[in-house]
């Protein structure tokens, strides 16, 4: 809790998603949230994910069998490479990079 409202999941979400993107090479990715999480719904937006629709899924709990609705947001590379925020990610890791090679 001490930790909440620092921004330091949104900067790591950002780092994820570049390395992913960069690193991966991946054209798409997904994410999911529970409708009532707005704190991830939140960052979800922050991170330029465009919303796709409501889909019925597992619960990641091994003890409940129930399928819950989760919003599914999309980001794609296009639009993770035209936000302005992540320019300063983008060159720190391929900072990063080049000297770990």
């Amino acid at each position: 809790p001490e930790f909440r409202g620092k921004g330091l999941g949104l900067a790591s979400c950002r780092a994820n998603l570049t390395a992913a993107f960069k690193g991966l090479d991946l054209d798409e990715i997904y994410s999911t949230a529970h409708p009532n999480n707005k704190p991830s719904i939140a960052t979800i937006k922050k991170l330029g994910y465009k919303f796709c629709g409501v889909q019925n899924m597992k619960s990641h709990d091994p003890n409940n069998p129930e399928k819950t609705p989760r919003e599914v947001w999309k980001l794609a590379r296009e639009d993770w490479a035209a936000d302005p925020s992540t320019k300063k990610i983008r060159l720190e890791y391929h900072w990063n990079y080049a000297l770990s090679k």
